[in-house]
């Protein structure tokens, strides 16, 4: 009786563990529209109400989820202060504590931090362009994740429970 109980606990762990896979295919999906979404209303915010780029960020840090909200407000926060030095530094180390544990793919935060090399050194037009040119980016790597999505996520629920039927079989 044991061993069918144990067997039913290693399927049922292997299951939730490939259902867990699955549930974080999803959340990369959702934290790339997230991040399109917020460089849109950064790039209205730039071009449209003209406001400073520590402005901008204060800005939409009210609207924002975590962890961007936390760190846009440390970029407006360490604009303001002027004493950490330049944006493209104070950009790239706020992504490292902020962003490097989120669920954006390692290629989409590399996009991020080029584009602190435009944001802070460049007149309007080139920092809109340079924020259009990022969400572009971002809506191809959501196509090409989009056709994968389905596939994966099957994928991660047939193995882990196949998985865990394998494993109980190995263990009985």
């Amino acid at each position: 009786m044991t061993k069918i109980i144990g067997s039913i606990m290693i399927i049922a762990a292997a299951s939730l563990l490939g259902w867990k896979k699955a549930a974080d295919v999803d959340r990369t999906y959702e934290e790339l529209q997230y991040i399109q979404r917020l460089l849109y209303l950064l790039q209205s915010e730039v071009s449209y109400s003209r406001a400073f780029l520590a402005e901008a960020f204060f800005n939409l840090s009210h609207n924002a989820r975590e962890p961007y909200q936390a760190w846009m407000r440390q970029l407006s926060y360490c604009m303001e202060s002027r004493s950490e030095g330049e944006f493209e530094a104070i950009w790239n180390r706020t992504i490292s504590q902020y962003l490097q544990g989120s669920y954006l793919p390692e290629r989409e935060i590399e996009h991020l931090r080029e584009l602190g090399k435009y944001l802070g050194n460049a007149d309007i037009r080139t920092q809109v362009r340079h924020i259009e040119l990022l969400e572009e980016q971002i809506g191809i790597a959501m196509k090409e994740m989009q056709e994968e999505l389905r596939t994966k996520k099957k994928l991660y629920y047939c193995l882990g429970v196949t998985g865990g039927i394998f494993l109980a079989i190995i263990l009985i």
